[in-house]
């Protein structure tokens, strides 16, 4: 009785444990793709400066559409008539999105990823500032992090 009480107790300690990603979910009976698997649009954007540790949020386009089929295909569409069409797979031990699409190459870090919620950050890109460094002039790098939510047309 002894050991099924401790072994009971255990798997409770290790479903509370399972969380992924920073913001959560902590547990989810879905998988990562079938949870990704979805249409999107942006509900909030910020950007990240790493170089002077500034973070604020920005305006977006409310008419884009990110669209991840669970075979693999992925779809943007966006301002000014973008579409970009692609495909998408979970890389890194699924803590990476990597999407190859005739418009650009992206890896995406997740932030969290639930079955209406999906945030996550494009790192390292350029942006039109300029910084000092040393006696060198060069280009920003800024993170962009989108919380997304699911699409109820």
């Amino acid at each position: 009785m002894c050991k099924k009480k401790l072994l009971i107790v255990s798997a409770c300690l290790a479903l509370i444990s399972c969380g992924k990603y920073e913001s959560g979910p902590k547990f989810s009976l879905k998988t990562k793709k079938a949870r990704i698997s979805n249409t999107w649009k942006i509900e909030e954007f910020i950007i990240h400066i790493p170089y002077n540790g500034t973070s604020y949020g920005a305006q977006f386009d409310e008419t884009a559409r990110f669209y991840f089929d669970k075979n693999g295909i992925y779809k943007y569409t966006g301002i000014n008539n973008l579409n970009c069409n692609g495909v998408w797979k979970l890389i890194n031990n699924s803590e990476n999105i990597l999407i190859n699409t005739d418009c650009d190459i992206d890896t995406l870090t997740i932030l969290k990823l639930k079955s209406k919620e999906f945030w996550y950050i494009l790192p390292n890109q350029i942006s039109q500032d300029t910084i000092i460094v040393g006696n060198d002039t060069i280009l920003a790098l800024y993170n962009y992090e989108y919380h997304l939510i699911e699409v109820n047309e």
